[in-house]
């Protein structure tokens, strides 16, 4: 299954609540062992946390974004509460997801806090961004109240990272590395790309053939064809074409995954990928020669030639 994991806050000014527990801190710890956890089982996992973000809004933008382009099979967003209560609580944006929700809730609620119950965005409270903005089913777990001092003593994120993950799958496991970024050749292989099978080359594969049409096979092996068309989108990155997929390569690939609005002025590695996706001059700045190029491409896709890739403009480039 693809997932797209959200571990809620964490980009400043995004932050969680603090009381006598951290969200921040909190959910990542959780948030990390629940990406590792299902990366064991065989899943294919999308951490969609952002790590720059100009506001709040821009943040829930960048997560959704993430999710929505990779084409996310399940969205798990995961806070903390705050506001008096304790216990634990999982909201869902549509009916798809009441059935994992509950899971979790359950498992949760098993360790030993109060069952709060699945919720309905909309029904039982506001809309949520991540819930209302994601074409997936999604749902957003607040384990526990970071101002209850009975939930602080219960909490144990190991504990509860299983219990969200049996949720899940159906399935637990234990003593898995909590790296946070993914295992790639350059890191795992020591900097070599020879006979490399892992779930991070299978995402690797998966991307390139979404950005570049790499046309390769996704089957998790690092072979000279994966080679090939790491070098190509590095050429295309203006990154060192070395063929290993290394912390650049992968920051280029969340960049653009991030599908940030991009118009005149804009710069960076999503710039490079909007030139070369519409045939402009590859350089990273957004001029009026790479306006000219999106206004065609627009034209060409029945949209409005405004010359700014926002959402619509970034869904046909990815077609």
């Amino acid at each position: 299954m693809k997932i797209a994991v959200d571990i809620g806050h964490n980009c400043a000014p995004d932050t969680g609540a603090v009381a006598i527990g951290n969200e921040n801190v909190l959910v990542m710890d959780v948030g990390r062992r629940v990406i590792s956890k299902l990366r064991a089982l065989g899943h294919n996992v999308l951490p969609v946390t952002p790590t720059d973000c100009s506001s709040v809004s821009n943040s829930l933008w960048q997560r959704v974004s993430s999710a929505n382009g990779w084409g996310a099979e399940l969205y798990v967003s995961l806070h903390e509460n705050a506001g008096g209560g304790h216990g634990v609580e999982v909201w869902i944006g549509s009916e798809r997801s009441r059935a994992i929700a509950q899971n979790i809730v359950n498992n949760i609620a098993a360790l030993g806090f109060r069952n709060r119950g699945v919720k309905v965005q909309g029904k039982d409270g506001p809309h949520l961004y991540v819930l209302n903005n994601t074409i997936m089913p999604a749902l957003l777990v607040e384990g526990a109240f970071v101002d209850s001092a009975e939930d602080m003593r219960r909490f144990n994120a190991e504990d509860m990272a299983n219990a969200i993950v049996q949720g899940i799958t159906g399935q637990t496991i234990s003593g898995v590395s909590l790296s946070t970024e993914p295992s790639t050749p350059a890191t795992a292989g020591g900097g070599t790309t020879s006979s490399t099978t892992d779930e991070s080359t299978r995402r690797l594969q998966e991307y390139l053939n979404s950005l570049v049409n790499a046309g390769i096979t996704v089957d998790g092996i690092y072979g000279s064809a994966t080679r090939a068309a790491v070098a190509r989108f590095q050429n295309i990155m203006g990154l060192t074409a070395d063929g290993i997929a290394g912390s650049n390569t992968w920051n280029a690939i969340k960049a653009i995954l991030a599908r940030p609005l991009s118009r005149v002025g804009s710069r960076g590695y999503a710039v490079r990928w909007i030139q070369w996706r519409v045939g402009a001059a590859v350089d990273g700045i957004f001029g009026n020669g790479t306006r000219q190029k999106v206004e065609v491409f627009q034209g060409n896709r029945g949209l409005n030639p405004d010359g700014i890739v926002g959402n619509l403009t970034w869904q046909q480039m990815f077609k």
